[in-house]
């Protein structure tokens, strides 16, 4: 359930010139793929996975859990009004998610 919201939710951080932009970018690509000793993700580099979010810094909503995709209907994030929205989600270079259509696999 935290996915959901993660980029928004931490892209307060960098609103608050708490965090850059450039080091939440990395905190969810480069450093979890490292950490996990993934040679194939994480970087945009020839050879690499596809795996990408597209993000709208200037997409302003409110956090409300009963709308969330996840089975799990909880977040400490609840009513929280955040700027920043993932408006489609590719994998493998396909798209599987899009804010207007849903889920799309």
């Amino acid at each position: 359930v935290g996915l959901e919201s993660a980029f928004a939710v931490t892209h307060k951080l960098v609103e608050r010139k708490e965090l850059t932009l450039e080091r939440l970018v990395e905190s969810l690509t480069h450093s979890p793929g490292r950490a996990f000793k993934f040679t194939d993700r994480g970087q945009i580099k020839k050879e690499m996975l596809a795996d990408f979010a597209v993000v709208d810094l200037n997409r302003p909503w409110k956090v409300n859990s009963g709308e969330f995709y996840s089975k799990s209907k909880n977040s400490p994030f609840n009513g929280w009004d955040v700027k920043a929205r993932v408006t489609s989600t590719l994998v493998g270079g396909e798209v599987v998610f899009d804010l207007e259509k849903g889920i799309l696999i």
